[in-house]
């Protein structure tokens, strides 16, 4: 399966702004973060197709458009979480203090999946893939 996202999307995406994570490490990321979406989307994102900039998704015998700019940024901010959740993890530094030299990393935003969900819900809030026969986004 090809990737929704590539890594000059990734880096366009970013314009304006410096990018979290090197084109080079992109790909990894954009697969981590699909994985993520479609386990929040209840595995409705392997049933969107892609053709010519246009996403569809058919559910119970009906086509859905939906947003491929919104999919994409989607998984774009995932894939930039779990690649500061990983970093913050591996650097493991609470605080530091060394001779007038200090640091600590707030890790509070990488403590579940729960900012996934958040993420997701900013971007496909309302659409078929936040779905399962019933409302489970409650709040």
């Amino acid at each position: 399966m090809a990737a929704i996202v590539s890594s000059v999307e990734y880096i366009d995406w970013r314009a304006g702004s410096t990018a979290v994570m090197t084109a080079e490490q992109f790909p990894f990321y954009e697969t981590k973060a699909e994985r993520e979406l479609a386990r929040h989307t209840f595995g409705q994102l392997s049933s969107v197709v892609i053709v010519d900039d246009v996403a569809t998704i058919t559910i119970d015998d009906v086509v859905t458009t939906l947003v491929l700019a919104d999919i994409k940024n989607c998984i774009c901010e995932i894939a930039e979480y779990l690649f500061q959740a990983e970093q913050a993890q591996a650097s493991g530094m609470t605080s530091f203090s060394n001779d007038g030299q200090s640091g600590s990393y707030d890790v509070s935003r990488f403590a579940g999946k729960n900012e996934i969900r958040s993420i997701a819900k900013i971007y496909l809030f309302g659409t078929v893939l936040l779905r399962a026969g019933v409302d489970v986004w409650h709040g």
